[in-house]
């Protein structure tokens, strides 16, 4: 399990406590969980949205989230009969950042810029 630094707590017991403990994400752990997504939390402060949008996701259709004895989240999907460690739509958190960052560091004109973007939001709908 990769543990978050400066507290201890492996990202699922950060999640679990964000979660169950109605913690509000900040500081060094939410560094360290942005850190975790790929986020470069120096470089691209800005972007540490997408981390806090990341802890209070809501599932996907056929998603439920529980909890196990020890108190740590995980999500079954009903439908595929399958159990994660790692919420459904983690993936598209961590594109979304790597999305941003490329569009961000092209080197390409408005013109360019404008079509990659519309076709980043064709993407998302």
């Amino acid at each position: 399990k990769e543990k978050i630094k400066h507290s201890g707590t492996t990202v699922n017991d950060f999640i679990s406590q964000t979660k169950r403990g109605g913690m509000k994400p900040s500081g060094p752990e939410l560094i360290a969980y942005a850190k975790y997504l790929g986020i470069d939390a120096v470089v691209d402060h800005d972007l540490l949205w997408i981390a806090e949008e990341a802890l209070v996701a809501p599932l996907p259709a056929d998603w439920t989230e529980h909890y196990d004895n020890n108190e740590r989240v995980f999500y079954y999907n009903a439908v595929q009969h399958t159990s994660s460690w790692v919420h459904p739509l983690e993936g598209v958190y961590r594109q979304t950042y790597r999305d941003i960052v490329g569009f961000r560091n092209a080197d390409i004109n408005q013109e360019e810029q404008i079509k990659r973007l519309h076709d980043m939001l064709r993407h998302v709908r």
